[in-house]
């Protein structure tokens, strides 16, 4: 079980292993089950198109959660500096274990440049784990994150989580994505999202840990 979270549930789609491609989607009241092939690639609005990019990186090293704290993880950044969960201490935090494979992932991601932009200078961030991610043709994932976040405007940072899944089960075992988990200013985690969300449904749940 997730450890000490209050776990918000609603009846709303996920993904396992299906695993398609194409460009982001606004959301819409019913998220496509994950078996529905991913929709033709669409202009991306103009709201989320943004110059910045995110700094996409595979995971370093996973520390041993400690009691309702958020367990840490790092990351090397295209500064080639260590980075890490517990420097945004201070920060509202979305932990957001995603896919670009995964249709109510990419569903929901507009609604959470939106909001980064939105709340971002009040104190808010977010970290998106990629999971399960396989390249087309075999090539670098990494490579493949970076394309699609370009193409998408995600400014914030992307990290590749590992293939023996230390960090999925270091925040108690993912059971689908999109799992999003929100982490407070003093780096707890307070509520946890399993499936797909639109945005009034993260606002106030980013909003509830201000």
């Amino acid at each position: 079980m997730i450890l000490a979270v209050a776990i918000a549930t609603l009846t709303v789609a996920g993904c396992k292993s299906s695993k398609t491609d194409g460009a982001l989607t606004r959301n819409d009241s019913q998220p496509a089950p994950a078996a529905q092939p991913a929709q033709p690639p669409a202009p991306t609005p103009a709201a989320v198109t943004t110059a910045a990019v995110a700094n996409v990186a595979p995971l370093k090293s996973v520390q041993k959660k400690e009691g309702k704290m958020a367990a840490n993880f790092t990351w090397i950044g295209s500064d080639g500096k260590e980075h890490s969960l517990e420097e945004y201490q201070g920060k509202v935090v979305l932990v957001n274990f995603w896919g670009t494979w995964c249709p109510p992932c990419r569903r929901e991601l507009p609604d959470l440049v939106k909001l980064r932009n939105e709340l971002g200078p009040k104190g808010f961030e977010i970290i998106g784990i990629n999971v399960g991610e396989q390249a087309p043709g075999g090539g670098s994932v990494i490579d493949h994150v970076n394309s699609f976040a370009q193409k998408n405007g995600l400014a914030y940072p992307l990290v590749i989580a590992d293939d023996e899944q230390t960090l999925e089960s270091a925040y108690g075992g993912i059971r689908g994505v999109p799992t999003t988990f929100v982490v407070n200013r003093k780096g707890e985690i307070i509520n946890t999202m399993v499936g797909g969300r639109d945005e009034a449904t993260f606002r106030k749940a980013i909003e509830a840990a201000m």
